[in-house]
């Protein structure tokens, strides 16, 4: 009996490792597609008018939802590091995201449900965040800091009006850096604790929407 119970235990551990391993990165690719592989066409009007542009910032992307290297370059998703060094952009804006309801919507949605815990778990984030929308945003504002310690130099988190002219100046001078800055998409991520905004400022968050999908 004793035997049985080992093999079943080993069995559950091993079907568990593989959830972990296998199944975020799955669920990431499905949601995440991108629909046009390279090479791509570009006319020459459109490559001179990109080439033209003194700055590329773009404002909005889910990307430290998923637990994605972000130094690597993936085949999904629309936002890694190596991506934007590749295309130039200067200022990502990295948008956190700490719930979303089931079968959600543009026109009604409710706060009772949440697609985002079971990813949480899934993702083998802290214990801590599996249940609290702050914890869950300071995940992801650590996972940003993480990139940028781990880039060498070529990524930079923005914090301040001092650091994002420093990095405009350094960029001058360097085409092979870029950077991005902190925000949070809904303040039910302060779990209804004004105080949770200091937390978040701490960490790094500089732009928070009102509210989200519900």
């Amino acid at each position: 009996m004793q035997k049985a119970l080992k093999i079943i235990a080993s069995v559950l551990v091993l079907i568990l490792i593989l959830v972990v391993l296998l199944l975020p990165k799955q669920i990431d690719k499905k949601f995440n597609t991108v629909s046009q592989k390279p090479p791509y066409s570009i006319s020459k009007e459109g490559r001179k008018l990109y080439d033209s542009l003194e700055f590329v910032a773009d404002i909005h992307c889910d990307a430290l939802l998923w637990k994605r290297d972000l130094l690597e370059k993936n085949d999904f998703g629309s936002v890694d590091i190596l991506r934007m060094l590749a295309t130039n952009v200067g200022l990502q804006a990295f948008t956190i995201v700490t719930k979303t309801p089931k079968n959600m919507n543009f026109d009604q949605n409710t706060g009772e449900t949440d697609q985002v815990t079971l990813l949480t778990m899934a993702q083998m984030r802290p214990i801590k965040s599996w249940f609290n929308l702050t914890e869950r945003a300071l995940a992801q504002c650590k996972a940003l800091h993480n990139f940028e310690e781990k880039s060498e130099g070529k990524f930079r988190v923005i914090e301040s009006k001092a650091d994002f002219e420093k990095y405009l100046e350094d960029k001058r001078q360097n085409k092979n850096i870029t950077a991005g800055f902190l925000g949070i998409e809904g303040m039910h991520a302060l779990e209804g604790k004004p105080e949770n905004v200091d937390k978040l400022y701490e960490a790094g968050v500089r732009m928070m929407s009102p509210v989200y999908f519900f």
